[in-house]
């Protein structure tokens, strides 16, 4: 983790941690973007992130980002933009088959990689 971390915090950095979600209950289902709530641009990179989820893959998704505290450890200590990725609940029989199919992987993926250049774009950080 301590590695991750140091990775994270190089210069103008941009971090994306990508995790599969879990619920007692099967009936939760959606990608949910979480960043640590003093990190302004973390909440920038997860609100990008989360349009373009919804835009290109889920439109049906009402998830809204979410602000942690210090609970979780990468997000708590990394000095550059970032998220915690949570792209779908494998509690959610249905969405725990997608999640396992090649095809969908690429478009969440995409829809990532899209949202993280949204975010550089804004931020000014792709030289255009």
């Amino acid at each position: 983790m301590k590695n991750r971390l140091a990775l994270f915090n190089t210069e103008d950095a941009v971090c994306i941690s990508v995790h599969q979600n879990r619920y007692t209950d099967p009936v939760y289902h959606g990608a949910q973007m979480f960043f640590h709530r003093e990190n302004a641009e973390g909440a920038q990179l997860a609100e990008c992130l989360r349009a373009r989820i919804c835009s290109l893959l889920q439109p049906d998704n009402q998830r809204e980002t979410k602000p942690m505290d210090d609970e979780l450890y990468l997000l708590c200590n990394c000095k550059n933009p970032a998220v915690m990725a949570e792209c779908g609940f494998i509690s959610n029989p249905e969405e725990a088959a997608m999640l396992e199919q090649e095809p969908y992987q690429r478009q969440m993926a995409f829809a990532l990689m899209c949202g993280m250049n949204d975010f550089c774009y804004n931020t000014g950080r792709l030289n255009t």
